[in-house]
């Protein structure tokens, strides 16, 4: 016999995020610019803000998290000027 709980709380493997719903979501969902919880809580701006995924590159800091587009663009986005670094082997090959 089951019993059903409408409200609570639900525990979510270490795999995983517990979206403020409750739900549990893979944890390679969070932060994919794709909302996977019917709240949103996977996309919000305050968690994804330093999140890094294969959308996007880490600054050699590890302090900031930026779209690769950004990479080599003569823009130094990185506090520390790492994704301006090395541009001239990138631009070599391409």
């Amino acid at each position: 016999m089951y019993i059903f709980v409408p409200f609570a709380e639900s525990t979510c493997g270490i795999e995983q995020f517990r979206c403020n719903n409750g739900k549990c979501i893979p944890n390679k969902w969070r932060c994919d610019r794709e909302s996977d919880c019917a709240d949103g809580s996977d996309e919000a701006p305050g968690l994804c803000m330093n999140v890094c995924n294969h959308f996007t590159f880490r600054c050699d800091n590890g302090e900031q998290c930026l779209p690769r587009s950004w990479i080599c663009d003569g823009d130094p986005d990185c506090r520390d000027g790492s994704d301006e670094l090395e541009c001239s082997k990138q631009k070599s090959y391409s």
